[in-house]
């Protein structure tokens, strides 16, 4: 109970200080953190980054937002087939049937083709797929895929 009081005053505090629940989504505090790891190297500044490498932070960034979120929605099955994985989150993370976030229009589509990183980031364009579905998705947006899957299967 204690826990819970001391953390409601946390958020009082930082909404009367700073305006946000949390020092860390403060734009103040983000900036300094920034430049503090920009010169101790720890992350390259955006200024040194060409345009492609920009957009995949962008969207990696935006995307770790929506990560949790689409996880506690999800229904634990495999976007793209159906099957039932929840279950595979115990294996390891390199396993080919390991539960991954895959980006239904893929990022370099959305780079090469003009769409805002926060669409890309979106949550309607993720979803949850098995490690091999995905690395085999590769560039591909859902559709392209989709298709491919369809003409291999109607092949055999």
């Amino acid at each position: 109970m204690n826990k819970e009081i001391i953390r409601e005053k946390i958020i009082k505090t930082c909404m009367q200080k700073y305006g946000v629940d949390n020092v860390f989504k403060h734009s103040e505090f983000i900036d300094k953190s920034r430049l503090t790891k920009e010169l101790m190297g720890n992350i390259v500044p955006d200024s040194l980054m060409d345009d492609w490498n920009l957009y995949k932070r962008k969207v990696r960034k935006l995307t770790n937002r929506n990560k949790r979120k689409l996880y506690e929605e999800w229904n634990g099955l495999d976007y793209y087939d159906q099957e039932k994985i929840i279950g595979n989150l115990s294996l390891s993370p390199t396993n080919g049937l390991y539960p991954t976030l895959d980006h239904k229009i893929s990022t370099i589509y959305g780079f090469l083709n003009d769409i805002s990183f926060e669409d890309i980031s979106d949550i309607s364009n993720l979803c949850i797929t098995k490690r091999y579905i995905n690395s085999s998705k590769s560039g591909r947006i859902e559709v392209e895929f989709i298709e491919s899957l369809k003409s291999t299967s109607s092949l055999a």
